[in-house]
């Protein structure tokens, strides 16, 4: 059981009176002492700054300034008033505010340190009673320990809480101020409150609480077992999981205390308490202990090649990429003292091996040798290692020497040298008795360009008196948190509390090398690792934007002057130094400078994706059983085009000849699709090989292969229908017939890419609506269709007039529009002149101009444009002329129940609307229905079938117009000079434009068709 779970349970008994441990113990502790408060804190609230106060102040400093009037002021600051300027009275009492909370603030944190040590005692003499006890009186004790313990942590947090929202207030009141009465109120800020977390000395206090409640806990359970502290050791190898976060600095002290409750502060070389007993009654506070004291400086410095080859890898996390570096703690190393080096070696999950950390230990004096590039033998690394470790003996010896013979192989193979470094201090989190669990905390993350070195240069790697460029470096913004676990166990429990509530921000592969080595070399490495879209590193990769996947480095033509400084093995003092604003902005000049001179400016660089592709072994052979299926396919393909050339050779009739040219059409298709599956084939495997997470999605391919193979059906299924002398049927579709049914010419329009979807007559001319274009279809004979207009971003569903107006109806994927058109100058197309908003709806489909009942001959806009989307028709003004407005006026809705009467309202759509001399006919294209309507009175007048196509298609009607002829012939072939009725069709698919020469019915509104449409 955790100390988490163990602190949210209740004892079921409540204790009565005062009872010893053990009896007769000068160390025995009371319920009574454990249950009594430490530190009564009082209301936080009392002390926070006053906010309002000193915004009240600015204004009448500044008013001061300006010459207005003032009121009167407070006795408190009268005097003060009548001494210096208004700016110097205002930066007095911000100063005076500054001191009282910051003073207030120190003194409860002296007063939480003495409640942590004196809890502290208490844990430590309950652990000395523990063995001579039972089980219950104990489990009771370390419940009420745990309690106290809780209690402590929520008051740091509060306090924490409390510094947190103060140093906001006075940091806005301080920039307003700056702002506005010159004052250096920031300045001041920065150096009474500049340090914004809870002095860590109280996280090891509560760390050495949480280990004897541990050690209490095993003390119970095994009598004994739990009081020797242990002195840890680090291994050779690790095979741990590791997962990366991200912490505000901030949330630091939050997070502190929780590692504590999962695992002791873990120092290395030191072992038992880190509290010291002389202190357990002083109220002095020991600061920043932790990180001042206790916290381990780390050093690391980075090899990779001149190209990069170690990022690039490590990057696409290909297996066994791996990664070299040399480590040392506090200080750098000199002559025979001890470099580690170690080697982390990447594998997939495929492998069934765990990614593998390995370190070896050798002089510092070596480290050239190591680096020179020379081959060695397995001699010359046993001699190293030796000298570095003249202990080692036996199996550890040979496992050391074939590491570091391994490590100089790489080091050989690659040619590396040092490319960047990187610096911080380090908490850690473990049991000295384990390394199942492994918490590390590192603050102030600095990263030191080591590329600017030439070959030969010596030392191997720069010195801690160094002096360096400010845009050699850069500072990770965030505290970097680790979590490793070398079990099977999950995730701690309070560590996934901090997860959900987002105090700690998963980074998967986050790592210090990648960033410091893409910080410095862009112009090398061409892929930033994804981390580098995140706002808070811009100013490190230095990116300016432009587009989703792609980035230019910033450029900038003041390359100012590089500002020489000293290398700092300090972490705290690489962190001020980063944070500095005015270094901030020096170091990004500089570092647009480097990139000026590398000849990185303007250069395209792209992110890594989050997520890499994971290639495995069986990615490969799908890929190939993928090409293999293609090539089936294209074999289907081949199959049946041998078949229609071969009924094409021996069938009768003039469809023979159709036939055999699809056949050696669809032939030549099956050879493209061969050369397109090697295409792909080849295309994947360079996806798969770079671990794109994208681009393996076909579209084109199965699209291709279906319209082939459909296509060839459909035309052995005609040909052999039509071949067929008893073939009975074939009457009852609509069919040509002259001068009755004509279907308009197709010539010259690709017929897989057009579908008519409405029709409107202008000037003996058809014009037609299809996706993005107008088309006209000359109903003379004389002429071919043409294309009048191409309406980008539009898809058009709807044609109409209104007087010498034409509109069109367009649905697109966010909104429906309405496009105005006009005839050019010659008359020969058409261009947009105009466009509306209709609604948000991405399903129009139909659209008429219906005049009132004064102007049925249309010539004038007196009317209401109905358009239908979304299954409801919807009313609207027709748009000024002046084009006043963007979005049409809404009028209203018809009542849609009454339109749909006696239909089946899931299957029916209305897809084309057209009013003619009166009467409203709606085309209902899935029940193969007209319907006219008088929408003056909203009687339904008439319902006619519409005509039977061949094939199936006849639901596929789209478009609706009618006209009447007076003078002249009709239709091609018919000249009586009699009027007629004609009723103008658009079939969808296949691509159509019939005109039908009909009759009125006897009804008014109905049509009575012709023996060639099914009359």
């Amino acid at each position: 059981m955790s100390l988490y779970d163990q602190r949210n349970r209740r004892s079921s008994s409540s204790s009565s009176g005062s009872f010893s441990l053990r009896s007769g113990s000068r160390s025995s502790i009371s319920m009574e002492m454990l249950e009594q408060d430490m530190y009564e804190y009082g209301s936080l609230a009392t002390f926070k700054v006053n906010e309002d106060v000193l915004y009240s102040e600015i204004s009448k400093a500044a008013n001061r300034i300006t010459g207005g009037s003032e009121r009167k002021l407070t006795d408190a600051t009268a005097s003060a008033r009548k001494q210096g300027t208004p700016s110097q009275v205002f930066y007095d009492i911000f100063e005076s505010e500054l001191i009282r909370v910051t003073d207030f603030i120190d003194a409860q944190q002296k007063n939480l340190e003495f409640s942590a040590r004196t809890l502290l005692t208490n844990v430590e003499v309950a652990e000395e009673d523990m063995e001579g006890v039972g089980d219950e009186e104990g489990q009771e004790v370390i419940l009420c320990l745990t309690r106290r313990t809780q209690d402590l942590v929520d008051n740091c947090l509060k306090l924490q809480t409390f510094m947190n929202k103060n140093n906001a207030i006075m940091k806005s009141v301080a920039e307003l101020a700056d702002s506005r009465l010159k004052t250096a109120c920031l300045n001041l800020l920065e150096r009474r409150f500049g340090n914004t977390v809870l002095h860590s000395a109280l996280v090891c206090v509560v760390s050495d609480i949480y280990d004897a409640i541990r050690s209490a806990q095993d003390t119970l359970c095994n009598k004994g077992s739990g009081k020797d502290p242990q002195l840890w050791k680090a291994p050779s190898s690790f095979e741990r999981s590791t997962t990366k976060y991200w912490v505000k600095n901030e949330d630091i002290t939050r997070l502190l205390l929780a590692c504590a409750a999962e695992a002791p502060l873990l120092v290395y070389g030191k072992a038992g308490a880190l509290t010291a007993k002389e202190l357990r009654l002083s109220r002095e506070s020991e600061g920043d202990k932790l990180w001042d004291v206790l916290a381990t400086p780390i050093t690391s410095v980075y090899f990779d090649s001149e190209d990069m080859s170690l990022y690039k890898q490590r990057l696409a996390r290909v297996e066994g990429a791996q990664l070299l570096r040399a480590r040392w703690y506090g200080k750098k190393p000199t002559g025979n003292e001890i470099v580690f080096l170690e080697l982390k070696t990447h594998h997939e999950k495929w492998v069934n091996t765990k990614s593998v950390k390995e370190r070896v230990s050798v002089q510092e004096n070596d480290m050239e040798t190591f680096l020179n590039g020379t081959a060695w033998n397995v001699d010359d690394a046993m001699e190293m290692v030796l000298r570095a470790t003249p202990n080692l003996e036996g199996a550890k010896l040979i496992e050391a020497t074939d590491l570091l013979h391994r490590m100089h192989k790489l080091v050989v193979k690659h040619q590396l040298k040092p490319c960047v470094r990187s610096v911080y201090s380090r908490a850690a989190f473990q049991s000295p008795k384990s390394n199942a669990l492994r918490l590390t905390i590192d603050r102030s993350v600095t990263l030191i360009d080591e590329t600017t070195r030439s070959p030969g240069d010596k030392p191997w790697c720069l010195s801690d008196d160094a002096l360096i460029k400010s845009s050699m470096t850069t500072q990770v913004p965030y505290v970097v948190f680790e979590v490793k676990l070398a079990g099977e166990d999950g995730m701690p429990t309070e560590l996934a509390k901090l997860e959900t509530e987002g105090v700690i921000q998963e980074k998967a592969k986050f790592s210090k090398f990648l960033t410091g080595a893409a910080a410095f070399n862009a112009h090398k490495v061409q892929t930033l690792p994804y981390w580098a879209e995140t706002e808070s590193f811009a100013d490190m990769f230095g990116l300016d934007e432009s587009s989703t996947e792609t980035y230019l480095l910033d450029s900038s033509d003041d390359l100012g002057d590089d500002i020489e400084r000293k290398l700092a093995s300090d972490p705290t003092a690489l962190e001020k130094r980063a944070s500095d604003p005015t270094a901030l902005e020096k170091r990004a000049s500089d570092r647009t400078a480097l990139k000026k001179r590398k000849g990185t400016e303007n250069q395209k660089i792209e992110i890594a994706p989050k997520a890499p592709a994971r290639v495995e072994p069986k990615s490969y052979f799908a890929n190939e059983r993928t090409f293999i299926q293609w090539i089936s396919a294209s074999l289907l393909l081949l199959t049946i085009s041998t078949i229609m050339m071969g009924y094409g050779t021996n069938a009768p009739g003039s469809s023979s000849t159709v036939v055999f040219g699809a056949g050696i059409k669809i032939c030549c298709g099956a050879v493209l699709i061969v050369l397109y599956a090697t295409f792909v084939y080849f295309r994947r495997i360079h996806l798969l090989s770079n671990g794109k997470p994208y681009g393996y999605v076909d579209f084109a391919g199965p699209l291709i292969l279906a319209v082939g193979v459909t296509i060839g059906v459909i035309i052995l299924l005609v040909g052999f229908i039509q071949s067929n002398p008893n073939a009975s049927t074939r009457e009852q579709f609509l069919h040509q017939a002259e001068g009755k049914c004509v279907m308009q010419s197709m010539a010259g329009i690709h017929l897989l890419e057009y579908e008519p979807s409405d029709v409107i007559v202008e000037n003996n001319t058809l014009l037609v609506v299809s996706h993005q274009h107008v088309m006209s279809h000359p109903l003379d004979g004389d002429r071919t269709p043409s294309e009048l207009a191409a309406i980008p971003s539009t898809d058009l569903e709807g044609l109409t007039r209104v007087g010498e107006r034409i509109f069109a109806l367009s649905e697109g994927p966010h909104q429906t529009e309405l496009v105005e058109l006009n005839w050019t100058s010659g008359g020969e197309s058409m261009e947009e002149i105009a466009r509306w908003k209709v609604n948000d709806s991405t399903q129009a489909e139909a659209m008429t101009f219906v005049p009132d009942a004064q102007n049925l001959d249309g010539q004038k806009p007196a009317g209401r444009l109905y358009i239908e989307s979304d299954s409801v028709i919807h009313t609207y003004k027709v748009p000024d002329v002046e084009r006043n407005s963007t979005n049409l006026h809404h009028l209203s809705s018809l009542n849609m129940k009454l339109i749909y009467t006696g239909l089946d309202i899931t299957a029916s759509k209305i897809s084309s609307m057209y009013c003619f001399e009166g009467v409203t006919y709606l085309l209902h294209d899935n029940l193969e229905i007209i319907r006219a309507w008088d929408f003056e009175t909203g009687e339904l007048l008439a319902q006619i079938p519409l005509p039977k196509v061949s094939g199936g298609f006849s639901n596929q009607w789209e478009g609706i117009a009618l006209e009447r002829r007076i003078v002249g012939g009709s239709l091609r072939g018919s000249n009586d000079g009699s009027s007629s009725l004609l009723l103008h069709l658009t079939l969808d698919s296949p691509p159509q434009i019939w005109t039908i020469e009909v009759q009125e019915g006897a009804t008014k509104g109905s049509l009575v068709y012709p023996n060639c449409a099914g009359g």
